[in-house]
Parts: C-alpha cells; structure tokens; sequence
C-alpha cells in the first residue's frame, strides 16, 4: 500500500514538474497559449531575430538553452519565412528591447517598409525620441521613404535640426520638406540650413531648394546620359509648385555668393535666378560676381541677371564669351543658360547654331547635343537647319534634332514629311511621334 502510494505520488510529481516545465518555458508556453504568430511561437522569432541582429555576440538564455537541448528549434531562421504583416509585429515588440544593435537592426528593416505599410511611419516618429542618434537617423530615414504625411513627426524634427549632428540635421530638415505642408515652415527650414557653418548641410540645403521648387537644376542640365533617350536633359520639364523667394531666404542666398568656395557661389547664383523677380534684391551682389574668377560663376551669375534683366550687356557678354570657352563643361553651362531663356537663346543664336553644326574634332560631342537641344528655343528660322543637320546626324544626334523641332511647336510644320517617315524607325520613333504631337494636332487625330 505505501508502495503504491509512493509510486502515485511519484508520478504526481513527475506530472507536475512536466507541466510546470511546460508553462516555464517560454517556447512551450506560447506555442500553447501565445503570443504566436502563423503558428510559431513570439519568443522564438525574436531568439532568431536577435541571433541575426548580433551574430557571434549572441548569447542565449538559460531557456534557450534548454530549448535547444530538447532540439525544440529548427536552424532556418524563422523571421524571415514571416508574411509581411508577421515581421511588422516582431519588429514593432522589437524596438524595446535592450540591446542597442538589436533596436538598430529593427529600426532598419521597418525602414525599409515603410512604403508598404501605413502602420510604420507612427512607430518611425516615436523613434525620434530614442536616445540613439542612430535610430533617430534611421527613422528619419525610413519617413522619408514612406513619404507619407505624419504630422506627428514634425515638432520632433524641428529639435533635431538644430542637433549638433551634421547628418541628423540634413536628415531633418529633408524630412520636414517632405512631410510638411507648411510652405512657409519649409522655407524658414532651408533658409536656417543655408546659414549653417558646415558646408555641407549648405550644399544639401541648395540642392533642397531646388527640389522644394520642383525645377530642373542647370547643373543636372549639363549631363547627356546614354542610351536612355528619356533621360535626355531636355526632356525635363518644370513643374508647376513655385516658390517664392522670401527676404530672409534671398539674404542668406546672397551671403553664399561670398562664400569662399565656387561651387557654393555657383549654385546660390542659379538658385537665385530660379526666384527671378522675387529674388531682386540680390541683383547688385550678383552683378559684381560677374567677374568672379571662376568660370563657371560667371556663368551662374549671367544666367542669374538675365533671368531678373534681361537687358544687361554685362551679362550677355559673358555669356556670349563662354560660349567660346575652351572648357566643354563652361559652353554646356552657357547653352543651358540660353535654353531656359528662348530670348537669350535667339540672341545668341548665330553662336549656337555654329556649335550644332560643328564637326566633333572640333566641339565635345554633348556640346553639340545640348546646342541642338538649344535651338529648339529659337522659333521657325531653327527649323532649315535642324533639317539639314538631320541628313548627316549619328542616331543620338538625330534625337536631339527630332526633340528639337517638337520643341518648335506648331511652326515647324514644314518637318511633318520628315518625321512621319521616321515613325517607325527603332532609334527615333518615340521622338519623332512625340515630336509630330506637339507640332501637328491631326497627327493624334489620326491615331485615334
């Protein structure tokens, strides 16, 4: 009889210790009750999320270890077999945890998602909070993938552009532009970043200005990138948001035009010029950088004049003095000048036309590109040459020709019988149906 009260409670025991083990066991225990997600328990996937995140210095818990010993966990690393919804819930129980690399690692990864998911960007904007400057970096990062408006943010990334950090402050005042409706909040945003002591939040801060306007910035105009003819510079169009210069914002633009390196003189100069009008006020500062020692300056600077007046023989001079430069990059510079101004362009067009019809040995083969792309702007009397130009034009030449003459418009009429016959050719036949669009309303009539 003890016996077998001895062996009942025994097993008893053995019972209760297997059931306490059971519920001890993290792995067990949610693989029963949860949190689980698809069927696999929370614990392991942040165990192999972490074991991924820290490589060799991960270190597993007394029950990780246990569990392992009973060969309760496969190799493959489980995070990754998730559907897109299960990885957002292990990140977000993630970016808690203790160690910094693991909360990096998360941080990453909801980053990466952030297009995909509406859920993210509120997790991203409480991360500003976080005592890491990297998370911080990480999640602005992240707002600005998604670029979904998350008003949230904002208040947060206020603070974070005046971070000591240089790239937590570009990072910040980039976000803000993009999450902010406020114009006015943007303009004061870039104005405070063009007064900063670090070049290179300067540099990020013009380049800013120029997205901030949605014009194609000269200095972008002055590449040709092949084969892709989409990607021709003359195929950039502006937009239609327009900012305008405020005072403060022109003060600072016009503090850079004395900055001590040209390339930061350069661009305020152009940037300048994209206000016009309401950028006046920096017309004297940029009348003097007419005689800047840098060529390319003096470019920026005659663009920036005439577009606020274009009567000045100042800087046309200068511009018509490029235009001979033996530097190929100054006479791009100079015909982009021309080409976002047709005025300009007709005046010089005697100069341009004789670099479009130059034979490569003596013009940079692009220099010819862009001229042709410049012509465009000069009306009908472009239109004989364009077409002689035509007969003898290598394939990316004959685009440039084709574009050209769409850039004509209406008065290059005389070109249909030309372009109609190159509808169909495999190198121009998307420029030459374009062309016929926009300089022949029956042409679209016709398709339809």
């Amino acid at each position: 009889m003890n016996v077998k009260k001895l062996l009942r409670m025994l097993a008893y025991t053995m019972l209760a210790v297997c059931i306490a083990g059971w519920l001890l066991l993290p792995y067990t225990r949610q693989l029963t009750f949860g949190p689980a997600i698809e069927g696999v328990p929370l614990c392991r996937l942040q165990a192999d999320f972490r074991r991924d995140a820290l490589g060799p210095d991960f270190v597993p818990g007394p029950f990780d270890k246990v569990a392992n010993w009973l060969k309760l966990r496969g190799t493959r690393n489980t995070y990754e077999a998730l559907q897109a919804e299960g990885r957002v819930a292990i990140l977000k129980s993630l970016l808690d945890d203790a160690h910094p690399a693991v909360r990096k690692r998360a941080v990453e990864k909801l980053a990466a998602n952030a297009i995909w998911s509406p859920d993210i960007p509120p997790m991203l904007a409480l991360l500003l909070d976080d005592a890491s400057r990297e998370i911080k970096k990480l999640a602005m990062e992240g707002l600005l993938s998604a670029k979904i408006k998350e008003a949230s943010a904002v208040p947060k990334l206020l603070l974070l552009a005046d971070d000591p950090d240089r790239d937590c402050r570009i990072l910040a005042s980039q976000t803000i532009c993009v999450l902010s409706d406020d114009a006015q909040l943007k303009v004061s945003i870039v104005e405070k970043a063009l007064r900063d002591a670090d070049m290179t939040v300067v540099f990020r801060a013009l380049q800013l200005l120029d997205e901030l306007r949605l014009v194609s910035d000269l200095a972008l105009s002055y590449r040709v990138r092949y084969p892709n003819v989409h990607a021709l510079p003359w195929r950039q169009e502006k937009q239609s948001e327009q900012f305008q210069a405020t005072p403060a914002l022109s003060a600072a633009l016009s503090h850079l035009l004395d900055n001590a390196n040209p390339e930061v003189r350069s661009h305020a100069a152009r940037t300048l010029a994209e206000f016009g009008d309401s950028a006046r006020s920096a017309l004297p500062k940029v009348n003097a950088m007419l005689g800047d020692a840098d060529t390319m300056c003096r470019v920026s600077a005659a663009y920036a004049v005439m577009r606020m007046n274009p009567e000045s023989p100042e800087a046309l001079a200068v511009l018509r003095q490029s235009l001979q430069s033996q530097n190929a990059q100054v006479r791009i510079a100079a015909l982009g000048a021309a080409r976002l101004l047709p005025p300009l362009a007709n005046t010089l067009f005697s100069e341009i036309l004789a670099m479009a019809a130059a034979d490569d040995h003596d013009h940079f083969f692009p220099v010819r590109v862009h001229a042709v792309a410049t012509l465009g702007n000069c009306g009908r009397k472009a239109v004989p040459h364009l077409l002689k130009l035509m007969q003898t034009a290598p394939p990316l030449m004959l685009i440039a020709c084709v574009d050209a003459l769409g850039a004509v418009g209406k008065d290059a009429h005389e070109a249909t019988g030309v372009l109609r016959a190159l509808v169909n050719d495999y190198h121009v036949g998307v420029a030459a149906r374009n062309a016929l669009a926009r300089i022949d309303a029956r042409y679209l009539a016709e398709k339809e």
